[in-house]
């Protein structure tokens, strides 16, 4: 059996046990033809419906089923924790990290505050630090809210699985620079930017799920959205028009490996959209639905589309090393030359489950635009925006 086959018989068994009532498949719901499949957790602390996509239809299943899996764990923290201010923590010996993790709108980190602390490891010195369980946790019931009091975002950015505790962790940290990258280019108008010569690309997997597309009708633009961190990053916009037409929709991915970048967003991009006609997940607005919303989705699409295609494919070096921890040290060395030198694990895997699930935070790293004009908070992001404000084109990273 192929890798993604592997998995899901592996850990599909398992299902029961974490509330998964089945998977499904939802290729046939749009016209691409790129598998796209849903796991069903009703129960679930956070969002019942969850996503997978692939290459093939093994992949597509195996995604979702281990997206909802992974869910599972970060709702049942079994990781060692502590109740305590951060000043009586450090008093203890015991080093605290909230600096540079993303507050919720409009909060501010109260460090007197009598919170739940959950032991991380530093993944390039393997030192402990404790961080708050909020970030960690992606249990959104109202008790945990009343718990937690929410003062940082609520989400799952950082957290995967993988068939192995490296594969997480690398997942997780290919996911945490892909959203920093893909905000940061969002920031500075990176659709004014040239896309990729899609006529250049040679690999085949992209070959392929560019020729679905186009059967299909609809048009592809694929930025080159690295940052500074120098991990390649990619940003896809999928959109057609016309009676049968759904709406424009986006996919983004990180990977050392640009090829495997570049697909991995396109295939991002064929779930969004078959998500959208599916309409069952459960964290989608109603409002988005709006005409007057979805107008103005194709109004800014139209935008997007326009401009030069003239980037090379080719032009980023395939850093991947054809090994998840050699992969994961280069991540590291790359995110410690950005000045982002600090990365903290919290392993969530379970004896009695066996699934590797992994939660990094790197502070500093911008989490995904929110809202109608986007928010982002931190340094980075503000860098960007005082550059905008002084008519200075931040330039694209080399």
């Amino acid at each position: 059996m192929s890798a993604p086959a592997e998995t899901y018989a592996r850990f599909a068994p398992l299902g029961p046990r974490m509330g998964i009532t089945r998977v499904a498949v939802l290729t046939g719901l749009d016209t691409l033809g790129v598998p796209v499949c849903l796991a069903a957790r009703p129960n679930s602390r956070s969002i019942a419906v969850f996503q997978g996509k692939g290459r093939t239809l093994a992949a597509a299943k195996a995604s979702a089923f281990m997206e909802a899996a992974e869910t599972w764990h970060a709702e049942r923290v079994l990781a060692p924790c502590r109740l305590g201010r951060a000043a009586d923590l450090e008093a203890a010996g015991l080093p605290c990290v909230w600096e540079g993790l993303p507050l919720a709108e409009g909060a501010r980190f109260d460090a007197d505050a009598l919170i739940p602390w959950v032991e991380a490891r530093d993944l390039a010195t393997g030192a402990p630090a404790w961080v708050p369980l909020e970030c960690v946790s992606a249990d959104y019931t109202p008790a945990a809210e009343a718990r937690f009091g929410r003062m940082f975002e609520a989400h799952t950015n950082g957290l995967a699985s993988g068939a192995t505790l490296a594969d997480a962790i690398a997942h997780a940290l290919y996911e945490l620079v892909e959203r920093d990258a893909v905000t940061l280019w969002r920031l500075r108008d990176g659709y004014a930017e040239p896309s990729l010569a899609l006529a250049a690309i040679r690999d085949p997997d992209c070959a392929w799920l560019l020729e679905r597309f186009a059967a299909a009708g609809v048009r592809i633009r694929v930025w080159d959205a690295t940052s500074d961190v120098g991990l390649p990053a990619y940003l896809c916009l999928a959109a057609d028009e016309g009676a049968t037409a759904t709406d424009p929709e986006i996919g983004a991915a990180c990977h050392p490996a640009p090829a495997v970048a570049i697909a991995k967003a396109l295939t991002e991009a064929a779930q969004a959209r078959t998500t959208w006609i599916a309409g069952s997940r459960d964290d989608f607005a109603p409002e988005i639905y709006d005409a007057a919303a979805r107008a103005r989705r194709r109004r800014v699409s139209r935008v997007w589309m326009e401009g030069a295609a003239t980037a090379a494919p080719d032009a980023r070096a395939d850093l991947s090393t054809g090994s998840a921890d050699a992969d994961i040290g280069r991540a590291l060395g790359l995110l410690a030359a950005a000045g982002l030198g600090q990365a903290l694990c919290v392993d969530l895997t379970r004896a009695d489950i066996g699934i590797p699930v992994a939660r990094v935070l790197v502070p500093g790293l911008e989490s995904p635009l929110t809202g109608e004009e986007g928010r982002a908070g931190g340094a980075r992001a503000a860098r960007v925006r005082a550059a905008r404000q002084n008519g200075a084109a931040p330039g694209r990273p080399r």
